[in-house]
């Protein structure tokens, strides 16, 4: 498949889930800002969803850049990225509504984990294939291995505090932009950017 045509539906898909997503905002009851106020919690909720969308979606962006050609494997990864972030409407809409309760902050853990693990997989692909080169993503592993002993953490203390998991997204998506703004994307050997840059 051609890189060009993979990519344009990929950021059509991302664009659906992410129009899916504000449609799922619940309205205030009425035209009063205590009524705004108690939908504080489905906002913030949309919000970092939306926030690690878009920081994943950038990174999406630069792991292809260097590729040529689409093989079947990352064809199928992206399809399972596809899927669990299909589930992101569902998934921020339950949690943003029972912020407090384990199993809509299971369940969005869980798709947030899945959604990770089809990317890191993808990635895997195409440097197995050559397709890019080990030593542009040595950062993007320690940045991996960050994320999920956040993500095994959350999966620990979401027994005792489930809104912890809000917490650790809000984390995962501010260290991923922190990155992107810094070094210019998580796709870069870090030694040789500029101070200018820094």
């Amino acid at each position: 498949m051609s890189k060009e045509r993979f990519l344009n539906y990929t950021d059509a898909i991302v664009a659906i889930v992410a129009t899916i997503m504000v449609l799922q905002l619940p309205l205030p009851q009425n035209a009063t800002f205590h009524a705004l106020s108690q939908e504080g919690l489905p906002f913030f909720a949309y919000l970092l969803s939306f926030a690690v969308i878009w920081v994943v979606w950038y990174n999406h962006h630069s792991l292809f850049e260097a590729v040529r050609k689409v093989n079947v494997k990352v064809y199928w990864y992206n399809g399972f990225w596809f899927f669990t972030m299909s589930l992101f409407p569902v998934a921020t809409a339950w949690v943003g509504r029972n912020p407090n309760l384990f199993l809509p902050e299971l369940f969005y853990l869980l798709i947030i984990f899945l959604w990770s693990l089809a990317f890191s997989l993808m990635e895997a692909e195409l440097i197995r294939e050559g397709e890019y080169a080990r030593t542009s993503v040595f950062y993007s592993k320690n940045r991996q291995y960050f994320y999920y002993v956040l993500l095994g953490i959350s999966a620990l203390v979401i027994w005792f505090l489930p809104i912890f998991v809000l917490l650790s997204v809000f984390i995962f998506a501010t260290y991923g932009a922190y990155e992107q703004i810094k070094f210019g994307g998580i796709y870069v050997n870090r030694s040789l950017v500029s101070t200018d840059n820094k």
